[in-house]
């Protein structure tokens, strides 16, 4: 079946979105019944009130190499078609807002399968699939009153917000959701590894302060006001942690948005994560179709992880720094501060920092990256690191590696 594809990208996962070039994705519009080729999953969903519209029918496989999954919404007679996929055995199954999933059946391409969906059995199980916002949502910034902010020794919100608008700017679009997006389960809530805690705040100013980001994110607290900040977030997952639910629900797909097809991969290592992703010119985003997509990977590693979405496979390239004695992230006077109290993941080497990605108009990929000058260290291990010593310059740097090795992949 032939489908139109664009290109998209994501912090964990590469993706890959279409829009069936039939309407509906060849379901026969008389009947319940669908047609499918021999790579093609197809059938019918229905839940105890009959057929189930607008739900998601989920195809996933871990046999190509690269654990891969596509997505598809069922029409309103519940019926469905997965399209293109790659010969492997398939665990298939149904999700959507008042559900939760049903059990995973066995499939592969060519076999017409029909699915039960199951009933949320409350609102609480409904809601842990409702999308991040919804809960996010949920958090109570300070009122239009508590500007301009008075600071740590007034209401904890930083003098430099003058405005409720500004705060918000901070809290929803400049600030950590720059990175990740804040309302999924692993930030509503506080895992337990974490630490033991007496409350939210206490919790959130611990959760600050893990990982090779965690300058980053002190900072962007300190934005807001560190003490307003921390409380806000407290409260949120303090709420979240007895049982409130997000207010407003989300609605199921409607019209052509049941027609999108999205494949997604997990890829790059279990100890390194994605910050951005390049799969094309932005500028003209029929550049590179189809072809390779480059992640970056900020501090975790110096690797740069490639995945190819026609052969389902995944390699690094080394980004290359010019000075091979030049200092790791790690090294960093914040990172090892941090380590005096177990917060950072081991192993971490990452000479150059690449938090961005970007492709041009030839398809070639480049790598914008920071690198870290000497360190001195100071006469007492107790004395701080002057900020300068720890300041770093940035310069475009163009992996030849990453592009030889896009080119000669390239089909």
């Amino acid at each position: 079946m032939a489908v139109k594809q664009a290109l998209l990208s994501g912090v964990a996962l590469a993706g890959i979105a279409g829009f069936l070039a039939l309407t509906p994705a060849q379901l026969n519009a008389q009947s319940n019944t669908v047609t499918i080729d021999a790579d093609d999953i197809g059938g019918v969903v229905t839940g105890p009130a009959g057929p189930e519209a607008g739900v998601w029918v989920i195809a996933e496989t871990t046999e190509l190499g690269t654990k891969m999954a596509k997505m598809v919404a069922t029409d309103d007679l519940g019926r469905y078609v997965l399209p293109d996929l790659p010969k492997a055995h398939y665990k298939v199954w149904v999700r959507g807002y008042g559900l939760v999933d049903s059990l995973k059946v066995d499939s592969e391409p060519g076999k017409q399968l029909n699915l039960t969906a199951v009933k949320a059995p409350n609102e609480a199980a409904a809601a842990q699939y409702y999308p991040a916002i919804y809960w996010y949502s949920m958090v109570k910034v300070p009122g239009t009153d508590q500007f301009p902010g008075t600071g740590p020794q007034g209401n904890g919100i930083n003098t430099a917000v003058k405005s409720q608008g500004e705060f918000l700017d901070i809290a929803k679009t400049n600030g950590c959701v720059g990175c990740h997006q804040l309302g999924n389960q692993a930030t509503r809530t506080i895992p337990t590894a974490l630490g033991h805690f007496n409350n939210g705040y206490e919790a959130w100013t611990r959760r600050i302060q893990s990982g090779q980001a965690s300058p980053i994110m002190v900072n962007n607290m300190e934005r807001m006001g560190t003490q307003a900040g921390l409380k806000m977030f407290g409260d949120w997952t303090d709420r979240v942690a007895l049982g409130e639910l997000p207010s407003a629900k989300p609605s199921r797909p409607q019209g052509i948005e049941r027609n999108a097809v999205i494949t997604v991969w997990d890829w790059s290592s279990p100890r390194a994560y994605l910050h951005d992703a390049a799969a094309s010119d932005k500028r003209n985003p029929t550049v590179n179709a189809n072809g390779l997509i480059f992640g970056a990977t900020e501090n975790s590693t110096d690797d740069v992880p490639v995945f190819d979405p026609k052969t389902n496979k995944a390699f690094t390239v080394k980004l290359q720094v010019r000075d091979p004695k030049t200092p790791s992230e790690a090294d960093s006077i914040v990172l090892r501060r941090l380590r005096t109290t177990a917060t950072t993941s081991s192993g971490i080497r990452t000479p150059s920092r690449t938090a961005s990605t970007t492709m041009d108009r030839a398809g070639s990929c480049t790598q914008p990256a920071s690198v870290r000058r000497p360190i001195q260290t100071s006469a007492r291990p107790d004395q701080a690191i002057p900020r300068r010593r720890c300041s770093r310059w940035h310069s475009r740097v163009a992996s030849s590696k990453c592009m030889t090795r896009r080119r000669r992949s390239s089909r």
